[in-house]
């Protein structure tokens, strides 16, 4: 298997982001199995990312089989669009994304 590096900047940011978290919860995973809602928010003037996170309830149970992570699908959708349906993908300043279990 391909070995995947990040750059050393990324880690940190990385680091940074979960030992802020980890000092926000009193246990891990804070929210369990739940399904969970991310909303984040960047206000790109002052460069500051606003994350919450809430509980959904109980996951349902997954069919048998392979499951897609959500948070790789818009970058593929976005990427198809670029040049097509807006100049670039910066343009996106809103996205909602929801797994619907149908």
């Amino acid at each position: 298997m391909p070995r995947v590096s990040k750059s050393n900047a990324a880690v940190r940011v990385l680091e940074e982001i979960r030992d802020a978290l980890r000092a926000a919860v009193a246990h891990e995973p804070a929210l369990g199995r739940d399904e969970v809602r991310v909303v984040m928010s960047w206000h790109s003037l002052s460069n500051v990312l606003d994350v919450s996170f809430e509980s959904l309830g109980p996951e349902p149970p997954t069919p048998t089989g392979r499951t897609r992570d959500l948070h790789n699908i818009p970058d593929v959708v976005l990427d198809a669009a670029e040049g097509i349906i807006f100049a670039n993908d910066n343009q996106v300043s809103e996205l909602l994304l929801r797994r619907c279990r149908d």
